[in-house]
């Protein structure tokens, strides 16, 4: 299963700031707790209203497994975050 989240900041640095704490989050989810199997995200590059600022890719098990990556300890931490930057909206989807 992958979960994609799309992210809109009040400012673009705010991703720059969050990219560190994603990546190192997002392998310990992955390589040390094995909540995830991977994980990818990607800026955006071009500057229009329209536009999200970030989307992240994180492939689960299954959907079971949604929970455990959603409630674990360190996505939650990260989510947290990810609010103090100011987000303008998100979107998710959850997709075969």
């Amino acid at each position: 299963m992958r979960h994609i989240v799309l992210f809109k900041f009040n400012e673009k640095k705010s991703v720059e700031i969050l990219s560190e704490d994603l990546v190192k989050i997002y392998d310990n989810l992955r390589d040390k707790y094995k909540v995830i199997k991977e994980y990818d995200y990607k800026i955006n590059v071009l500057e229009k209203d329209s536009n999200m600022d970030l989307i992240l890719f994180i492939d689960i098990e299954d959907k079971n497994k949604l929970d455990d990556y959603l409630l674990h300890p360190e996505h939650l931490m990260l989510l947290d975050k990810i609010k103090s930057e100011g987000i303008i909206s998100k979107a998710v989807i959850d997709i075969d």
